[in-house]
């Protein structure tokens, strides 16, 4: 499953641990912008820097966020 406290893509929720489970309760978390990605304003969500920053794109709006990671992880059991 997902263990990052700092792994949301849009926005700056932190996640907290509840009964062996990261959990994510904030709806009103402040939103990423791309000017805060790249200057890496929520340093634990930044491992490394990435070459996708010299494509000159938009960092948080141009990345789809798919239904696997978001929906289906942590939900169904795996076989």
């Amino acid at each position: 499953g997902h263990t990052s406290f700092h792994g949301c893509e849009r926005c700056n929720v932190v996640g907290r641990t509840k009964m062996k489970r990261r959990v994510f309760k904030s709806l009103n978390a402040r939103l990423r912008t791309d000017a805060s990605f790249r200057a890496e304003r929520d340093k634990p969500h930044h491992k490394e820097r990435t070459p996708l920053l010299n494509l000159g794109i938009d960092m948080v709006k141009c990345f789809p966020l798919d239904y696997m990671h978001l929906v289906c992880l942590g939900t169904f059991k795996r076989f």
